[in-house]
């Protein structure tokens, strides 16, 4: 019994030493990827815009709901289960640069996801920036601003993203070839 407090004890320790880490570490991080993709550049694109198909929060998107906007830039909520992701397109440059806004629904958490495509050899070169702010405000922030600090999430995040984009146009391919 007494090995059980001193285990609970020396957890606890770590717990709050992590918990209260996180509470000084940076509210701001960014990642960067980069890929050729085997697909025109217009594939791409649209791939990119088929948000139903294609969300920003990947797997973890259980259902998206596309919004009214008065704007001609899309606005949509992807449903992660215990939280909901609002993006919101800011900027477009043709077939060449779109930059989107998300919002956590429960962590003030921001991010600025600007997404770049090129030609490269007939393929499509595309350059993914994620800015991410974990702003004070709920007790959720110590966690995910540890998260960021000592993993590689975010940019695994871009990372995932760039293969479900691949993946979806490689199907399309198939289908198109059926």
């Amino acid at each position: 019994m007494r090995w059980f407090g001193i285990g609970f004890g020396i957890g606890l320790l770590f717990l709050i030493g992590g918990y209260s880490l996180g509470l000084f570490l940076p509210a701001t991080y960014q990642a960067d990827v980069s890929r050729v993709i085997d697909a025109s550049r217009s594939e791409v694109w649209a791939a990119i815009n088929d948000y139903n198909d294609n969300p920003i929060s990947g797997r973890m998107a259980q259902k998206v709901t596309t919004l009214e906007s008065d704007s001609k830039l899309a606005e949509w909520i992807e449903d992660i289960g215990a939280s909901q992701i609002t993006v919101k397109d800011l900027e477009r440059q043709g077939n060449k640069v779109i930059k989107r806004e998300a919002r956590d629904s429960i962590v003030p958490l921001y991010a600025t996801i600007t997404i770049r495509l090129g030609d490269r050899d007939g393929k499509t070169a595309i350059h993914v920036t994620n800015e991410t702010r974990i702003n004070n405000g709920t007790w959720h922030v110590p966690l995910f601003r540890l998260s960021m600090y000592f993993t590689s999430s975010l940019e695994d995040g871009l990372e995932n993203y760039l293969d479900e984009l691949e993946a979806d146009l490689e199907s399309h391919k198939v289908a198109d070839a059926d």
